[in-house]
């Protein structure tokens, strides 16, 4: 899940982003804002699977999100259980 505060209300508008995952600490996103304006949210299970994004469709707005993409990180044939923490670094 992530959220939003709007300044307007006070409130934080908030966006589920995969409503089947289990509740836990792993899964939680790594936000990344993007030059355009638009937000990258990645994100997957502990231990379980491959490691999923969706971009916002528009800047500053996170009520619209395209589907989820898989990234391929994890090779199933190869017995790797899958991705558990996302961190996002800044290289220059």
């Amino acid at each position: 899940m992530v959220g939003a505060w709007d300044h307007a209300t006070g409130r934080i508008k908030p966006h589920v982003l995969h409503a089947q995952f289990e509740r836990d600490d792993h899964d939680n996103p790594a936000l990344l804002f993007l030059p355009d304006g638009r937000l990258a949210a990645f994100y997957s299970l502990h231990a379980s699977g491959d490691m999923r994004l969706r971009l916002t469709t528009r800047a500053g707005d996170i009520s619209e999100w395209p589907p989820e993409r898989s990234l391929g990180f994890v090779a199933r044939d190869r017995g790797q259980r899958g991705t558990t923490y996302v961190v996002l670094l800044r290289i220059k």
